[in-house]
């Protein structure tokens, strides 16, 4: 899957024009980076389609953002607050469709083994539901 089919998929659920599905991917990985082990990152880094990466990883502020944010776990509604903020939503009811897109893509953007890993690297059962439901 390259980043078109990636946007694509995404655009398909929620209609958004290009810039906005970048914007709300963006701001779901990026959040979804910080809850991961580093090894964890790594491992994703090295299985994401190449050109995903500039979403995956941001730019520099957000990457020392994800570095600040990954000093704490979030549980499922600061995960969907977090991503409200960042994507500039209206509601969290609207975060967490969204979020579940997201994470809805991913996972078929990358090895099935992977999809396991963030299961078992992500705090508590509800955000671990809220990935595996995606």
């Amino acid at each position: 899957m390259d980043k078109q089919e990636f946007i694509a998929l995404i655009k398909e659920k929620t209609g958004f024009s290009d810039f906005d599905t970048q914007r709300v991917a963006r701001a779901v990985l990026l959040t979804l980076r910080s809850q991961l082990s580093r090894i964890e990152v790594l491992d994703i880094d090295e299985t994401l389609p190449t050109d995903i990466d500039s979403l995956w990883h941001g730019g520099w502020l957000q990457m020392l953002m994800t570095r600040l944010q990954s000093l704490r776990d979030l549980d499922k509604e600061d995960f969907i607050e977090q991503v409200r903020e960042a994507a500039d939503l209206r509601t969290r009811q609207e975060a967490e469709e969204l979020t579940r897109t997201v994470f809805h893509a991913l996972k078929k953007a990358i090895p099935c083994e992977e999809v396991e890993h963030i299961s078992g690297d992500l705090a508590g059962d509800d955000l671990q539901d809220l990935w595996q439901a995606a």
